[in-house]
């Protein structure tokens, strides 16, 4: 559960890009593009503690 919400980005990015020419330079711009990625990336283990303090 801790990874899944990536997971799915990644699979979403994936099967976007999986029939384009030149993959690795469009997805290194599509995740340039999105000024929250750091953030969102960094937030993942905090995320992650609030909901398994939630659970308990």
């Amino acid at each position: 559960t801790k990874y899944l919400q990536n997971y799915l980005n990644w699979f979403y990015i994936r099967e976007k890009f999986k029939h384009e020419s030149m993959t690795t330079e469009k997805m290194a711009l599509a995740s340039i593009q999105n000024a929250h990625a750091i953030k969102q990336y960094r937030c993942n283990n905090f995320a992650y503690n609030v909901l398994m303090t939630t659970q308990m």
